[in-house]
């Protein structure tokens, strides 16, 4: 680079300060200038020269990076609402509650003309009470029926086994205990007989010596007749225990046999009346089941007669009075579990994404006033409106006084971020319905603004128009404040607002490009 350009490129840069010099002297001539003014201007509002300024804390309106926001607008809705309706057709006797009236679990609110059902389930009672009769006489006859089946077998069995044993005795003949026996009692009724003999040979003799009377003579020969009688028996009877039994006696033991055989099957055979009877138990217990389900079904159906509430809540509709006649399904009330509200908002489906289950969002009640209510997302319904291109939206709301069904509600929830100018928002006041900020200038003087504010969070609020960033604003001791009044800082200093840098820098980079194109 030669001399001559390098002098040049110097000969600009001095002329670029020159310039900027100039403006920042300008700046600050006006600067003070226009400080002078509004102090003479201050002094003449004031009550006089020497008025005490007022110590207040000051801070900046600085930009700052905030969630930006959209609302949905929506209804709160009970979480739970219920019709009250019957099962059966009727006419309605009583209702005992009203709307606005708070009813429990359990209560009995409606009660219907049940009379035809109670008369039914009286019959369905007595039905159940003659099946019950039924299924103990089966019982008692099936019990019988195998008690006596049970002894028939018992007593056939004893006769089959009897008959067997005597045919076996027929069949074997005497034994030689029997032959002994009858041999003995042969020779007894000899002796007996020869007693006998000699008896009334000695009576017949002294008879004829007319030394006893004829009556002993009648008596020994009585017994003598009688032991000679016996005498032929013991002898036929040891004759036949000498020649056994004969074929006709084996014949008939076997024919005792068969006829007790035969006995026994049929007792045997009696015992399918046993299934017989247990098989007409088993009916009558059905029958009585049967019964009982009719009569479970006649007081199930009787209790429709009375509509309890499911919940605990609020009536907040009445549908029908006493002697109405109504169908099964037709709402006689209708109630909302209380302490359970959401609020059910519309969002559009460019949105829907920046919502999710479970998410914690803020809602404002107009209703309750501006603070806004913490809640979550509790449901999102999968299908969107086709025609509006909206999704709906369930939040669940804490219990709160004054929530009611059919409020309305606005739903706000983060959609991004987006700079924005905030202050403290101790530095934010109200008065006459109207929202303002007291703003410092360069000499001291608190000046009113109003603006227009939006969001808060973490004790700043966004100020949406009437306030640049940079500015000052005053946040303590603005109760005793009003427009142009003189301010300090609480340490004692006065007050003076920054000069606008942006400004400056603005009047510096138009010097030195004026110095440039020269």
């Amino acid at each position: 680079m030669d001399a001559r350009h390098l002098n040049a490129r110097i000969g600009v840069v001095v002329v670029a300060a020159l310039a900027v010099g100039v403006a920042i002297g300008a700046l600050y001539a006006r600067a003070a200038g226009r400080n002078a003014t509004d102090q003479h201007a201050v002094q003449r509002r004031a009550s006089g020269e020497g008025s005490a300024a007022v110590p207040v804390e000051l801070a900046s309106a600085s930009p700052t990076t905030i969630p930006s926001y959209a609302e949905a607008t929506g209804t709160v809705k009970a979480r739970t609402q219920v019709d009250i309706a019957p099962k059966i057709m009727s006419t309605i006797r009583t209702v005992a509650v009203r709307e606005g009236d708070h009813v429990a679990r359990g209560q009995v609110l409606v009660t219907l003309d049940s009379r035809d059902l109670q008369a039914q389930a009286a019959q369905a009672e007595a039905g159940l009470r003659a099946a019950a009769s039924q299924v103990q006489a089966a019982r008692t006859a099936a019990e019988l029926q195998r008690s006596q089946t049970a002894v028939g077998i018992a007593q056939a069995q004893a006769a089959l086994d009897a008959a067997k044993q005597q045919l076996a005795i027929v069949r074997q003949g005497p034994r030689r205990q029997q032959r002994a026996q009858a041999e003995l009692q042969v020779a007894q009724a000899e002796a007996t007989f020869r007693n006998a003999e000699i008896e009334y040979q000695r009576m017949d003799r002294l008879y004829k010596e007319e030394v006893v009377p004829k009556q002993r003579l009648d008596a020994a020969r009585t017994q003598y007749e009688v032991a000679k009688a016996a005498l032929e028996a013991a002898k036929q009877q040891a004759d036949l225990v000498q020649e056994g039994s004969r074929q006709e006696e084996i014949r008939a033991a076997e024919e005792q046999v068969r006829t007790a055989e035969e006995a026994l099957r049929l007792a045997k055979a009696s015992a399918a009346q046993n299934e017989l009877r247990e098989q007409q138990a088993r009916a009558a217990a059905a029958e009585a089941s049967r019964a009982a389900a009719a009569l479970k079904l006649s007081l199930i159906t009787e209790g429709y007669s009375r509509l309890v509430s499911p919940v605990n809540g609020v009536v907040v509709a009445r549908h029908a009075d006493p002697g109405d006649m109504v169908a099964p399904g037709t709402p006689i009330l209708t109630i909302e579990e209380t302490g359970r509200h959401r609020l059910e908002a519309t969002v559009p489906e460019s949105q829907i994404s920046a919502l999710k289950v479970g998410q914690r969002v803020h809602c404002i009640i107009d209703a309750l006033g501006p603070r806004p209510v913490a809640g979550h997302v509790d449901e999102i319904v999968p299908a969107g409106d086709p025609g509006s291109h909206t999704f709906l939206v369930k939040v669940a709301l804490p219990p709160s006084p004054g929530l009611k069904s059919g409020l309305f509600g606005r739903l706000r929830f983060p959609i991004g971020s987006q700079e924005a100018v905030t202050v403290p928002s101790q530095a934010v006041w109200e008065r006459g319905g109207v929202t303002g900020v007291f703003v410092m200038d360069r000499g001291g003087i608190a000046r009113v603004r109003l603006i227009k504010v939006g969001s808060s969070m973490d004790g700043r609020v966004e100020v949406l128009s009437g306030l640049s960033g940079g500015e000052t604003v005053v946040t303590t001791g603005i109760d005793r404040l009003s427009d142009g009044m003189k301010v300090v800082t609480s340490s004692g200093e006065r007050a003076s607002a920054k000069l606008p840098t942006v400004r400056m820098l603005s009047s510096a980079r138009l010097a030195l490009s004026s110095s440039r194109g020269n």
